[in-house]
């Protein structure tokens, strides 16, 4: 048989809560009771909810700021707002350098904390990389990571330059850039040549160069580290090839090393030792070892 409704069940239900019911009529499960919690709260539940479990909310948000200091133990800091509504409500912490601040619980259970410690943080890890550098940081605070810090470098340019750029390994342009034209310059000078510029830009900049015949030319860095050097020159090497190969064919050999232009002459020795100079030209006209042809007539 249905046992009725009665304010002592009532209570024999939440005893077990540390509670009680404080109603004095029961008029159905859909209608509000008042309740006291163990910590003296006063509250209003229907009985349906109260069988669904539904209890004091004061408490059970304290119970989640217990929790919610119980978590930030791990930051050493605490949690200072004595009420808590819900995940993304704002409150109120305090970190271990007593800095406070407003975050929310979601925000802090995704590992958002104290900005002001992170920025001394992220500092401090700047300052030790311009230490490694052998410089140092010149700035005395960090704001943001859009925010570019002031830096000297071991040879004491003063330069700027965003922290992130810091952290990937970019330091002073100009100590960069006199190593890169340094580089530059003494490929030029295995070349026999010279690097003119005096300042470097970019690897994609064109740098002046003179050749070793007074040749002045222009060329990126890139290109030059690749083996590339005066083009004047190299049409020359490949024009000195040509003959040399031409007098080959006739048996012979091309003695000159270089070739200057069309009608500059060169030197010649044909299969019998004889050596002449005339024009390039004339060999390619098929004149040839004018000793050996009159030998011949």
């Amino acid at each position: 048989m249905f046992e009725p409704i009665t304010l002592a069940r009532l209570n024999k239900l939440v005893n077990e809560r540390g509670g009680k019911c404080l109603s004095t009529e029961y008029i159905n499960k859909y209608s509000k009771l008042v309740w006291q919690c163990k910590n003296n709260h006063v509250f209003e539940y229907n009985l349906f909810n109260i069988w669904r479990g539904a209890w004091c909310l004061k408490c059970k948000k304290l119970k989640i700021l217990d929790e919610i200091n119980e978590f930030v133990k791990m930051y050493n800091g605490k949690c200072l707002s004595l009420t808590y509504k819900q995940k993304n409500s704002k409150l109120l912490w305090q970190c271990k350098n007593n800095h406070e601040f407003i975050q929310s619980w979601g925000n802090v259970l995704k590992g958002n904390w104290c900005k002001k410690c992170k920025k001394l943080e992220q500092f401090e890890e700047i300052k030790e990389i311009a230490k490694n550098h052998g410089g140092i940081c010149l700035s005395e605070k960090f704001t943001s990571n859009t925010v570019a810090l002031s830096f000297k470098c071991k040879d004491g340019h003063i330069f700027k330059q965003l922290s992130d750029n810091i952290k990937k390994g970019n330091w002073c342009k100009k100590c960069i850039s006199n190593e890169k034209l340094k580089d530059v310059r003494d490929i030029a000078i295995k070349h026999g040549g010279l690097c003119l510029s005096e300042i470097y830009n970019e690897n994609t900049s064109k740098l002046n160069f003179k050749c070793k015949y007074g040749h002045i030319f222009k060329m990126t860095e890139d290109n030059i580290k690749k083996g590339n050097w005066c083009l004047r020159c190299e049409k020359k090497e490949n024009k000195i090839k040509y003959y040399q190969d031409l007098a080959q064919k006739y048996g012979g050999k091309c003695l000159s090393e270089e070739y200057l232009y069309r009608f500059y002459t060169l030197k010649w020795q044909c299969q019998n030792g004889h050596i002449w100079e005339t024009l390039p030209y004339e060999i390619e006209r098929g004149h040839w070892c004018r000793r050996c042809a009159d030998d011949t007539n």
